[in-house]
């Protein structure tokens, strides 16, 4: 129309086999957008407004599993976002908000153990973090201060004995003992 795409449009592999699929509207891509890897599995899907991500979003690993899973609001990740293993674990949990991480947050390994727990604040790490083993043992715990290593920073070894303490200050390292 004047030019400009408009209307449902597929794009294919050499193959044949379906590449990419949506829908434009006056030259700007809009609605349900979904990409296919070359095996035929679904890549992503995603919703765009007048060119933009708004909407629900997926990707997924060519394995076919879900790879991460959240939600754009003016092109901009907003509220709760997943990310997982190619093993179906999830993989980590939390919340943006106007694109940056907000709110607390959690990792974890492959085998499904917790890996690390911390918050958020615009953007920034801030308060109490912890790291954990794949055994389950903390690996290390500190706090953050407007993203920056913050007080007493305690490292363990595998087995759960002390390893370590550092002490900060405004990022800086003032004070460190091994043990």
């Amino acid at each position: 129309k004047d030019g400009k795409e408009d209307g449902p449009f597929k794009h294919y592999y050499d193959d044949g086999k379906l590449k990419q699929e949506g829908n434009w509207k006056d030259g700007i891509r809009d609605g349900l957008w979904k990409s296919y890897w070359e095996n035929g599995q679904l890549r992503t899907e995603e919703t765009l407004k007048d060119g933009i991500r708004d909407g629900p979003f997926k990707s997924y690993y060519e394995n076919g599993q879900l790879e991460q899973e959240g939600t754009y609001k003016n092109s901009e990740l907003d509220g709760l976002f997943k990310t997982y293993h190619d093993n179906g674990q999830l993989r980590s949990e939390g919340t943006f908000k106007d694109g940056k991480e907000d709110g607390p947050w959690k990792w974890y390994h492959e085998n499904g153990q917790l890996e690390s727990q911390g918050t958020w604040k615009d953007g920034k790490n801030d308060g109490l973090w912890k790291w954990y083993h794949e055994n389950g043992q903390l690996d290390q715990e500190g706090n953050f201060k407007d993203g920056k290593d913050d007080g007493l920073w305690k490292s363990y070894y595998y087995d759960g004995q002390l390893e370590e303490e550092r002490t900060y200050k405004d990022g800086e390292l003032i004070d460190y003992k091994e043990y």
